[in-house]
Protein backbone atom coordinates (compact mmCIF):
# COMPACT_ATOMS: atom_id res chain seq x y z
CA UNK A 1 0.00 0.00 0.00
CA UNK A 2 1.37 3.14 -1.16
CA UNK A 3 0.11 7.07 -1.17
CA UNK A 4 -0.60 8.66 -4.25
CA UNK A 5 -0.62 12.10 -5.23
CA UNK A 6 -0.67 13.91 -8.78
CA UNK A 7 -0.62 17.86 -8.95
CA UNK A 8 -0.53 20.57 -11.38
CA UNK A 9 1.48 24.10 -11.39
CA UNK A 10 -1.03 27.11 -12.10
CA UNK A 11 1.17 30.05 -13.24
CA UNK A 12 -0.63 33.04 -10.78
CA UNK A 13 -3.54 34.52 -12.40
CA UNK A 14 -4.81 31.47 -13.95
CA UNK A 15 -7.84 30.69 -14.54
CA UNK A 16 -7.97 27.05 -13.72
CA UNK A 17 -6.50 27.83 -10.21
CA UNK A 18 -10.78 28.41 -9.48
CA UNK A 19 -11.86 25.27 -7.76
CA UNK A 20 -14.74 25.13 -9.61
CA UNK A 21 -12.58 25.02 -13.01
CA UNK A 22 -9.53 22.57 -11.54
CA UNK A 23 -12.51 19.98 -10.30
CA UNK A 24 -13.68 19.73 -14.30
CA UNK A 25 -9.99 19.10 -14.84
CA UNK A 26 -9.64 16.35 -12.05
CA UNK A 27 -13.09 14.71 -13.69
CA UNK A 28 -11.38 14.18 -17.44
CA UNK A 29 -8.13 13.03 -15.58
CA UNK A 30 -9.40 10.32 -13.24
CA UNK A 31 -12.78 9.52 -14.45
CA UNK A 32 -11.28 8.99 -18.08
CA UNK A 33 -14.80 8.82 -19.84
CA UNK A 34 -15.12 5.66 -18.21
CA UNK A 35 -16.52 7.26 -14.99
CA UNK A 36 -19.06 9.17 -13.74
CA UNK A 37 -19.07 11.39 -10.82
CA UNK A 38 -20.93 9.50 -7.73
CA UNK A 39 -22.20 12.29 -5.01
CA UNK A 40 -24.67 9.98 -2.81
CA UNK A 41 -23.48 7.91 -0.02
CA UNK A 42 -22.92 4.10 -0.53
CA UNK A 43 -25.22 2.01 0.27
CA UNK A 44 -24.83 0.36 3.68
CA UNK A 45 -22.94 -3.03 3.49
CA UNK A 46 -22.50 -2.44 -0.18
CA UNK A 47 -18.49 -3.55 -1.14
CA UNK A 48 -17.54 -2.13 -4.90
CA UNK A 49 -15.40 -4.76 -7.08
CA UNK A 50 -12.14 -3.94 -7.82
CA UNK A 51 -11.94 -0.92 -10.26
CA UNK A 52 -15.41 -0.10 -9.94
CA UNK A 53 -14.80 2.60 -7.55
CA UNK A 54 -12.47 5.58 -7.72
CA UNK A 55 -11.80 8.37 -4.96
CA UNK A 56 -9.73 11.24 -4.37
CA UNK A 57 -9.29 14.15 -1.85
CA UNK A 58 -9.01 17.15 -4.25
CA UNK A 59 -7.79 20.88 -3.48
CA UNK A 60 -6.27 24.31 -4.68
CA UNK A 61 -3.62 25.64 -3.01
CA UNK A 62 -1.00 27.95 -3.61
CA UNK A 63 0.09 27.75 -7.21
CA UNK A 64 -1.14 24.00 -7.12
CA UNK A 65 -4.26 21.79 -7.83
CA UNK A 66 -3.70 19.17 -6.18
CA UNK A 67 -5.24 15.18 -6.28
CA UNK A 68 -5.03 12.58 -3.45
CA UNK A 69 -5.68 9.41 -4.99
CA UNK A 70 -7.18 6.55 -3.82
CA UNK A 71 -8.74 3.59 -5.06
CA UNK A 72 -6.84 3.91 -8.01
CA UNK A 73 -4.31 1.01 -9.16
CA UNK A 74 -2.73 3.31 -12.34
CA UNK A 75 -2.16 6.78 -10.98
CA UNK A 76 0.46 7.45 -13.21
CA UNK A 77 -2.22 7.65 -15.72
CA UNK A 78 -3.83 10.40 -13.82
CA UNK A 79 -1.11 11.80 -14.21
CA UNK A 80 -0.24 11.33 -17.87
CA UNK A 81 -4.28 12.80 -18.82
CA UNK A 82 -3.73 15.75 -16.78
CA UNK A 83 -0.81 16.61 -18.60
CA UNK A 84 -2.43 15.42 -22.08
CA UNK A 85 -4.93 17.87 -21.18
CA UNK A 86 -3.01 21.09 -20.65
CA UNK A 87 0.14 20.22 -22.24
CA UNK A 88 1.86 23.80 -20.83
CA UNK A 89 1.41 22.95 -17.46
CA UNK A 90 3.96 21.23 -15.00
CA UNK A 91 2.24 18.28 -13.50
CA UNK A 92 3.67 16.30 -10.97
CA UNK A 93 3.20 12.87 -9.30
CA UNK A 94 4.23 11.87 -5.84
CA UNK A 95 4.27 7.71 -4.49
CA UNK A 96 4.61 6.89 -1.03
CA UNK A 97 6.90 4.42 0.00
CA UNK A 98 5.16 0.83 0.18
CA UNK A 99 3.92 0.15 3.69
CA UNK A 100 2.62 -2.92 4.80
CA UNK A 101 0.76 -3.43 8.02
CA UNK A 102 2.42 -6.30 9.62
CA UNK A 103 0.96 -8.00 13.11
CA UNK A 104 2.55 -6.91 16.11
CA UNK A 105 4.66 -4.42 14.49
CA UNK A 106 2.19 -1.88 12.92
CA UNK A 107 3.25 -0.57 9.46
CA UNK A 108 6.39 -1.16 7.72
CA UNK A 109 7.83 -0.01 5.19
CA UNK A 110 8.73 -2.78 2.32
CA UNK A 111 12.36 -4.18 1.15
CA UNK A 112 13.48 -4.38 -2.17
CA UNK A 113 13.43 -2.81 -5.75
CA UNK A 114 10.55 -0.68 -6.48
CA UNK A 115 9.00 0.22 -3.18
CA UNK A 116 10.67 3.22 -2.48
CA UNK A 117 9.18 6.85 -2.99
CA UNK A 118 9.37 8.18 -5.91
CA UNK A 119 8.46 11.83 -7.82
CA UNK A 120 7.86 12.18 -11.62
CA UNK A 121 7.65 15.35 -13.94
CA UNK A 122 5.67 15.41 -16.59
CA UNK A 123 5.03 18.53 -19.25
CA UNK A 124 2.90 17.56 -22.38
CA UNK A 125 2.21 13.96 -21.38
CA UNK A 126 5.77 12.60 -21.31
CA UNK A 127 7.11 11.88 -17.85
CA UNK A 128 10.65 13.32 -18.25
CA UNK A 129 11.75 13.42 -14.82
CA UNK A 130 11.96 10.79 -12.58
CA UNK A 131 13.55 10.20 -8.76
CA UNK A 132 12.71 6.68 -7.47
CA UNK A 133 12.32 2.88 -8.66
CA UNK A 134 8.20 2.36 -8.79
CA UNK A 135 7.26 0.69 -11.61
CA UNK A 136 5.94 2.71 -14.69
CA UNK A 137 2.30 2.96 -14.87
CA UNK A 138 1.81 5.60 -17.26
CA UNK A 139 3.76 4.45 -20.01
CA UNK A 140 4.99 1.23 -21.71
CA UNK A 141 8.99 2.33 -21.47
CA UNK A 142 10.77 1.87 -18.12
CA UNK A 143 11.65 5.57 -17.79
CA UNK A 144 15.53 6.03 -16.52
CA UNK A 145 16.01 7.79 -13.21
CA UNK A 146 17.85 10.76 -13.62
CA UNK A 147 21.48 11.22 -13.23
CA UNK A 148 24.04 14.24 -14.00
CA UNK A 149 24.28 12.98 -17.60
CA UNK A 150 20.48 13.58 -18.42
CA UNK A 151 20.10 16.65 -16.37
CA UNK A 152 20.55 18.97 -19.61
CA UNK A 153 18.24 17.23 -21.76
CA UNK A 154 15.46 17.21 -18.96
CA UNK A 155 15.73 20.39 -18.12
CA UNK A 156 15.69 21.23 -21.81
CA UNK A 157 12.15 19.58 -22.00
CA UNK A 158 10.57 20.58 -18.84
CA UNK A 159 12.06 24.38 -18.87
CA UNK A 160 8.95 25.83 -20.73
CA UNK A 161 6.18 24.79 -17.65
CA UNK A 162 8.56 25.48 -14.76
CA UNK A 163 8.58 29.63 -15.50
CA UNK A 164 10.89 31.30 -13.11
CA UNK A 165 11.43 28.31 -11.35
CA UNK A 166 13.76 26.29 -14.38
CA UNK A 167 17.18 27.71 -13.35
CA UNK A 168 16.80 27.46 -9.75
CA UNK A 169 15.65 23.45 -9.96
CA UNK A 170 18.08 22.93 -12.34
CA UNK A 171 21.04 24.06 -9.80
CA UNK A 172 19.35 22.55 -7.23
CA UNK A 173 19.47 18.45 -8.92
CA UNK A 174 22.79 19.64 -9.96
CA UNK A 175 24.04 20.10 -6.83
CA UNK A 176 21.62 17.21 -5.45
CA UNK A 177 23.29 14.23 -8.02
CA UNK A 178 26.71 15.92 -7.65
CA UNK A 179 26.58 15.25 -3.81
CA UNK A 180 24.47 12.07 -4.28
CA UNK A 181 21.96 13.70 -1.65
CA UNK A 182 18.88 13.42 -4.66
CA UNK A 183 15.35 12.44 -3.20
CA UNK A 184 11.98 13.54 -3.97
CA UNK A 185 10.32 14.86 -0.63
CA UNK A 186 13.46 17.51 -0.88
CA UNK A 187 12.44 18.17 -5.05
CA UNK A 188 8.54 18.68 -3.85
CA UNK A 189 9.61 21.66 -1.25
CA UNK A 190 12.12 23.06 -3.38
CA UNK A 191 9.10 23.37 -5.76
CA UNK A 192 6.79 24.68 -3.21
CA UNK A 193 4.43 22.51 -2.90
CA UNK A 194 2.57 21.66 0.26
CA UNK A 195 3.60 19.53 2.72
CA UNK A 196 1.42 16.45 1.72
CA UNK A 197 -2.18 15.60 3.44
CA UNK A 198 -1.83 19.43 4.34
CA UNK A 199 -4.27 21.18 1.43
CA UNK A 200 -8.02 21.76 2.78
CA UNK A 201 -9.88 19.43 0.06
CA UNK A 202 -13.17 18.22 -0.81
CA UNK A 203 -13.59 14.23 -1.31
CA UNK A 204 -14.77 13.22 -4.24
CA UNK A 205 -16.01 9.96 -6.08
CA UNK A 206 -16.26 7.99 -9.05
CA UNK A 207 -17.91 4.73 -10.10
CA UNK A 208 -17.71 2.91 -12.95
CA UNK A 209 -20.25 3.41 -15.86
CA UNK A 210 -21.49 -0.23 -15.43
CA UNK A 211 -21.75 -0.32 -12.02
CA UNK A 212 -24.77 -1.59 -10.46
CA UNK A 213 -25.00 1.47 -8.75
CA UNK A 214 -25.04 3.80 -11.74
CA UNK A 215 -27.03 1.27 -13.44
CA UNK A 216 -29.70 0.89 -11.35
CA UNK A 217 -29.88 4.91 -10.30
CA UNK A 218 -33.13 7.25 -11.49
Amino acid sequence: MRSACVAIWFPQGDSLAVPEAFTSLVDLAVGEGRYRVWKEALPNGYQPHPGELRSARIGVTGSWGVIDLKHHRAPGQVAMKLAAARPDRLVLLHLGPEIDDVPGLGRVHRKGPGNSETLKLYLGDTPWLKIGDAADDDVKYPVPNLVAERLPIVMGKLRPGLGDKANGLESFLESALRTQSLNPSDVLTFLGFPPLGSVAAQERFWLKKDSPLILNSP
